[in-house]
């Protein structure tokens, strides 16, 4: 599972507008905006390198799962949209954190997305 751009913003965009129901989707969206706009600003770009996708897979699978509810309001089945919980969530950033620590940006950097990550 990858996101391209597009997709990225617009689910940005989606769980913006229902942040009361849905934070911890959104805070996993913010993150992967972040980490689009880190791998576009030190590499060849998002669609390039594709560790850091590597690294989101998980968190890209999660938000485009619940993307028709974003859109729509309710599954396909009529569920309502749900929420992650605080520990799926953190499960969801742990390989992004990862990555990013692999490659040399450490967690209290000036990087103004590093505080979206919950404290593990």
């Amino acid at each position: 599972m990858w996101m391209n751009e597009f997709e990225v913003l617009e689910t940005l965009s989606l769980t913006a507008d229902e942040v009361d129901t849905v934070p911890n989707l959104y805070t996993g969206a913010r993150v992967l905006h972040a980490l689009m706009e880190w791998t576009n600003a030190n590499s060849d770009g998002w669609p390039y390198w594709p560790k850091p996708g590597q690294a989101a897979s998980k968190l890209m699978e999660t938000l485009h799962d619940r993307h028709y509810a974003l859109r729509f309001g309710s599954n396909r089945d009529g569920s309502p949209l749900t929420d992650v919980c605080d520990s799926v969530l953190v499960h969801l950033l742990v390989p992004i954190k990862s990555f990013l620590k692999r490659q040399g940006v450490e967690y209290d950097a000036e990087l103004p997305w590093a505080a979206l990550f919950p404290v593990v």
